[in-house]
C-alpha cells in the first residue's frame, strides 16, 4: 500500500512529535503529558497500516477480484482463473426498454466466441424473482446470470473502480484486468474478439506498430532480409500474441519474395513454435488453404498444421471441423465427410445445424466426383 508524499511526511512528522512526547512522559513529573502521547497512537498506526482506501482503486491491470455472486439464476461461474479462458464480467439492470436487447446481444456474443474460450458473466443487483423473470424472457442463453444478493461482488468490482452507471463490464484474462468500460458499439465487439483468443494488449500493440511499419515497408521496397528481421524481432517479443505476424511473413515469403522454399522452412518453424497455440494453429492452416493473396498452396503443410491443432483436443467439434475444413480444400472430399460428421455428432445441440450444413456441402460434393469418376 502506498500513500501520497504529503501524507506520508504528514504523518512521519507527527510520528516523531509522538515518540518525543512517549520520551518524555517516562521522566518523573511529566504525567501531564502521558495523555497527548497516547493520543499519538493514532498516527503511529498510520504509519505501520495506512488506510486501504487510497489504494484499491480497480484498473486495467488490476488483480481480477473473485466473484462473489450470491445466486446463480442461469448457469453458474465458480471461479475466473482459467488461463485458457477471457471472461467477461458485465453489470447489468434488467430495468430499462434496452435491457433485453443488450442481454441476447451479449449472448450472440459469446455464441460467437465461446469456442475461443470466452465465458460471460452479468451480475444484477436486484430482488431474485425480478432477474428470474428476466432470464425467462430470453430463449438459449448460454451466459452465466447472477444475483448479488450481498452486494459483495458489486462493492469489490464496481465501487472498487469507482463506476455507478450501468451497463459496465470487465475483460479478465489470466486473473488480470485487461479492460474495462461500457461494453457497447463496434470497437467493444473489437476487444472481445482479440481478447477471447488471448490477443488484446493495447501496449504490445502500440510496443510494435513501427517495426511492423518498417517491415511492411521493407517488404514494399523488395528488402527482404530487413522484412524478416522487423518481423522477427516483433515475434520475439511474445510469440503467442504475434501470432498472425508470424503468418504475415509467411504469406510475404510466398508472395511478395517469391520464396517457396523459404516459406515452407518458416512454415516448419512454426509448427515447432506455435505447437500448443491453437488460435495462431488454426488461422495458419486457414490461411494457406484459404487467403486470396496465395496461389502456391502447400496443402501438405496446412494438412499437417490442422492436424497438430487436432491434437491439441481443446474443443472437440470445432478441431475436427478443421481437419475437414482443410481437406476439403485440398480435395479430399471422402476425408472432410468422414472428419465434419464426426464434428457434427460431437458439437453442441445449438451448434448442429451448422456443422450439418457443411456436412451435407461436402457429402453432395464428394457424391458427385464420386458419381463423375464411375462413368
Amino acid at each position: 500500500m502506498r500513500l501520497t508524499t504529503a501524507l506520508r511526511s504528514s504523518v512521519s512528522a507527527r510520528a516523531s512529535a509522538c515518540m518525543l512526547a512517549f520520551a518524555r512522559a517516562l521522566a518523573p513529573g511529566l504525567a501531564p503529558v502521558i495523555a497527548p502521547a497516547l493520543a499519538c497512537g493514532v498516527a503511529l498506526a498510520a504509519v505501520a497500516s495506512p488506510a486501504s482506501a487510497q489504494d484499491e482503486v480497480l484498473k486495467v491491470g488490476s488483480s481480477a477480484p473473485a466473484l462473489s455472486v450470491g445466486e446463480w439464476v442461469k448457469g453458474k461461474l465458480d471461479a475466473i482463473n482459467d488461463p485458457n479462458r477471457t471472461y467477461l464480467v458485465v453489470f447489468l439492470s434488467s430495468k430499462g426498454s434496452t435491457a433485453r436487447a443488450f442481454l441476447d446481444g451479449l449472448n450472440g456474443m459469446h455464441k460467437a466466441h465461446r469456442a475461443s474460450g470466452l465465458v460471460v458473466a452479468i451480475v444484477i443487483d436486484e430482488p431474485l424473482a425480478d432477474v428470474q423473470s428476466f432470464v425467462a424472457g430470453s430463449s438459449n442463453l448460454t451466459i452465466n446470470v447472477g444475483v448479488d444478493k450481498e452486494k459483495k461482488t458489486n462493492t469489490d468490482w464496481m465501487q472498487a473502480a469507482k463506476q455507478d452507471s450501468m451497463p459496465y463490464g470487465f475483460i479478465v484474462r489470466g486473473g488480470r484486468i485487461l479492460w474495462m468500460g461500457r461494453p457497447a458499439g463496434a470497437e467493444f465487439g473489437g476487444v472481445v474478439k482479440d481478447a477471447s483468443v488471448g490477443r488484446y494488449n493495447p501496449q504490445l500493440t502500440k510496443s510494435a506498430k513501427e517495426k511492423l511499419r518498417a517491415g511492411d515497408e521493407a517488404v514494399r521496397l523488395k528488402n527482404f532480409k530487413d522484412a524478416w528481421k522487423h518481423y522477427d524481432d516483433v515475434i520475439k517479443t511474445d510469440p503467442t500474441f504475434f501470432g498472425d505476424v508470424a503468418i504475415r511473413k509467411y504469406k510475404a515469403m510466398l508472395t511478395d519474395a517469391k520464396d517457396p522454399a523459404g516459406a515452407r522452412a518458416w512454415g516448419e518453424e512454426m509448427l515447432v513454435q506455435y505447437n500448443r497455440d491453437g488460435v495462431t494453429l488454426a488461422e495458419f492452416a486457414r490461411a494457406i488453404a484459404t487467403d486470396d493473396a496465395i496461389k502456391e498452396r502447400d496443402f501438405e503443410l496446412a494438412l499437417r498444421v490442422a492436424d497438430k491443432f487436432g491434437d491439441l483436443g481443446k474443443v472437440y467439434a470445432p478441431n475436427l471441423a478443421l481437419r475437414a475444413e482443410i481437406n476439403y480444400y485440398a480435395g479430399n472430399l471422402a476425408q472432410a465427410v468422414e472428419l465434419q460428421r464426426e464434428a457434427w455428432m460431437a458439437a453442441d445441440e445449438e451448434f448442429k445445424p451448422t456443422y450439418r450444413a457443411d456436412y451435407d456441402r461436402y457429402k453432395k460434393l464428394a457424391d458427385k466426383a464420386k458419381s463423375k469418376a464411375s462413368k
